[in-house]
C-alpha cells in the first residue's frame, strides 16, 4: 500500500499537473521538455522505498474553545458583509470580491487560517456534525464573497486529515460513492464562476473555469519566459521579500505591471512554481525542485508523528501548512515564504492561545 507521505506527494504532483503542468507539456512552450522532466523526477521519487508510518492521534489529547475561534471568524465576515456589502451581488463581482477581501486583509487572512485549523481539529477528533456544519458555513461564505477557494479548502482539509490518520486511502476517491460529492463541488465552482463574471450562459462559465484551470497558468508562464529572456529582471524572491516592507509589488504584481495591466494592484497573474523557477534558475530547476518538495513533505510528516505535549495543535498546524503550501504553489514559493507563512505563524499563536484559555462556567 502507498505510504501516507507518498499519497500526499501524489496530491502535490496531481495539483501541479492540473494547474499548468499538462498544459506546458502538451504545448509549444519553451518549458515543455523541462516540465516533463520535472514530473518524471517526481514519479521516480515515489519509487524510493519507505515504510508505512502510523500517525494516528492520541484520542485522549483534547483542546478547548475551538468552536469559539471559528465562530469569531464567522462574526467577523458578517460584520464585513454588513459594512462593505456582499461581493457576489455586485455588478462587478469579480473585482468587488478582491476589494472586499482587502478590507482588514491581515485580520481576514489570520482568522480564516484559524478557522481552517478549527475544521482540521473537528475532523481529527471525529466530530462529524461540527465538521460538516462549519464546512457548510465556509462554503456559504465562499459563495457570497466570491472565492472558490474558501468553498473547497474545508473539503481538502477533511481529505488530508483522513489520509494522514490512515482512515482513507487516496485511491478510494475513484470509487463510485465519491463521484457524486465531487460533481457537487464542481457544480458549486461553476455556479460561482457564472455569477462572478455575470455570464449569460452556464456553459460559458464551464469554459471559463476550464480555461482558468488548464490554460491561464500556461499563458502566464510563457509571459514570464518571454519577459526574462528579453533582458534581466529582479529575482522573484527579492521582489516578494521587499514587497512585505513596502508598497512595491511582489513578483506576481511586478510581472502583471510589466505587461501594462493597470489592475496589478487588484488582480495579479499566477506565476506558478514553473514560471518562478525559470525566472530564478532558467531550465535547471527540474532536477532539484522535486527533491526540495519531497524533503519538505518528509519533514512535515516527521514533525506530525513526533509526540509533543500539545500534539493536537501541532498536528492541526501541519495539516493547514500542507494545505496552504499545496494550493498556493501557483502564487510561487516566494509568496508562500514571505506572506503566507508569517500569517500562518500568527494564526497558530492565536489559535493555541485561545485553546489554552479557561472560562468560568
Amino acid at each position: 500500500m502507498t505510504s501516507i507521505k507518498k499519497q500526499l506527494f501524489i496530491i502535490f504532483i496531481a495539483w501541479n499537473l492540473i494547474f499548468a503542468g499538462l498544459g506546458l507539456i502538451f504545448s509549444e512552450s519553451k518549458l515543455a521538455g523541462t516540465t516533463l522532466l520535472f514530473f518524471i523526477f517526481c514519479f521516480l521519487l515515489l519509487l524510493v522505498p519507505g515504510k508505512q508510518n502510523d500517525y494516528a492521534l492520541n484520542p485522549h489529547n483534547k483542546i478547548k474553545n475551538v468552536h469559539l475561534i471559528i465562530n469569531f471568524y464567522i462574526l467577523f465576515v458578517l460584520f464585513k458583509f454588513i459594512k462593505f456589502g456582499i461581493p457576489i451581488f455586485s455588478p462587478e463581482a469579480n473585482f468587488e470580491r478582491v476589494y472586499f477581501m482587502n478590507h482588514y486583509k491581515l485580520v481576514s487572512d489570520v482568522l480564516l487560517y484559524c478557522s481552517y485549523m478549527s475544521i482540521s481539529y473537528f475532523s481529527l477528533k471525529g466530530q462529524r456534525k461540527r465538521t460538516i456544519y462549519y464546512s457548510i458555513i465556509l462554503l456559504i461564505i465562499g459563495l457570497f464573497s466570491g472565492f472558490r477557494s474558501i468553498m473547497v479548502y474545508p473539503v481538502l482539509l477533511i481529505l488530508f486529515v483522513n489520509i494522514i490518520e490512515n482512515k482513507f486511502h487516496l485511491f478510494q476517491l475513484f470509487k463510485l460513492k465519491y463521484i457524486a460529492p465531487t460533481l457537487m463541488i464542481i457544480i458549486f465552482m461553476v455556479t460561482l464562476t457564472f455569477i462572478r463574471f455575470d455570464g449569460d450562459s452556464f456553459f460559458l462559465a464551464i469554459e471559463l473555469l476550464f480555461h482558468r484551470i488548464f490554460f491561464l497558468n500556461v499563458e502566464n508562464v510563457n509571459r514570464i519566459i518571454e519577459m526574462y529572456d528579453q533582458f534581466p529582471h529582479p529575482n522573484p524572491f527579492t521582489l516578494d521579500f521587499f514587497s512585505v516592507f513596502s508598497h512595491k509589488p511582489g513578483f506576481s504584481g511586478y510581472v502583471t505591471k510589466y505587461y501594462n495591466d493597470f489592475t496589478y494592484d487588484i488582480v495579479q497573474l499566477t506565476p506558478t512554481i514553473f514560471g518562478e523557477a525559470y525566472a530564478m534558475f532558467g531550465k535547471g530547476f527540474f532536477g532539484f525542485y522535486p527533491l526540495i518538495f519531497y524533503f519538505f513533505f518528509s519533514i512535515l510528516m516527521f514533525i506530525y508523528k513526533t509526540k509533543k505535549k500539545f500534539d493536537v495543535s501541532i498536528k492541526v498546524l501541519i495539516i493547514v501548512t500542507y494545505l496552504l503550501f499545496i494550493v498556493n504553489l501557483n502564487q510561487g514559493i516566494g509568496t508562500i515564504t514571505f506572506i503566507i507563512i508569517p500569517k500562518l505563524i500568527i494564526s497558530f499563536i492565536i489559535f493555541s492561545s485561545i485553546t489554552l484559555l479557561r472560562f468560568k462556567s
